[in-house]
């Protein structure tokens, strides 16, 4: 019986966080986010359960630019306990980032994703780097869920986000639904812009 419940905390686990960046082996995984000024579309494959390599797209309406290029992310250490999981990821992702349609430089982001989770309470950290211009990203996250659901129920999380990009900081509340293998996030920036994070895995 023990043996089953794990498998099932596993599953519930691997799709709440978001945008896991490594799934089951053979597994793939989609995500479109929307935020005031970023728009971001990932997809990638898992071959085995420790990595995991696609494609990243970022559109930014602030700076004017854009990015594609192929992601790497790799999971570096998990701990799995009978009621909880941890992770620390390393990520890489190297591309063309252009300022006009004319032009591309070579360009490459690196990061670094830490969490934690039970059914009740979540924490997350993430930072990256784009080296193309020395911008530094961290972003802090604390979740709780207000029921506990069984497996293959609608589950909701209630989270708080604070967001740090050069001077700028801000925090976002945001709710997370997510059933079966998909995830949806909706938030509001203090400027009044939505958050909208969909995760699909296959």
């Amino acid at each position: 019986m023990r043996k089953y419940s794990l498998v099932i905390l596993g599953l519930v686990l691997s799709v709440s966080s978001e945008a896991r960046p490594v799934s089951y082996p053979g597994g793939w995984v989609s995500m479109v986010q929307y935020r005031p000024d970023v728009y971001q579309a990932h997809a990638h494959y898992s071959p085995t359960a420790r990595y995991s390599w696609g494609y990243m797209g970022i559109q930014s309406t602030h700076t004017q630019t854009s990015f594609h290029g192929v992601q790497f992310h790799y999971l570096a250490k998990r701990w799995n306990r009978p009621n909880s999981q941890a992770n620390v990821y390393a990520m890489t992702a190297a591309g063309g980032q252009s300022t006009s349609r004319a032009r591309y430089d070579l360009a490459s982001i690196h990061g670094v994703s830490m969490d934690w989770e039970n059914r009740r309470y979540f924490t997350r950290y993430t930072a990256r780097v784009h080296t193309h211009d020395g911008e530094a990203q961290h972003a802090g996250r604390v979740g709780i869920a207000p029921y506990i659901g069984d497996y293959g129920d609608l589950h909701t999380w209630l989270m708080l986000q604070v967001e740090a990009m050069g001077q700028d900081t801000a925090i976002v509340p945001v709710i997370r639904w997510f059933r079966s293998m998909h995830l949806v996030e909706l938030g509001v920036h203090p400027n009044g812009g939505l958050l909208f994070n969909w995760m699909m895995v296959l």
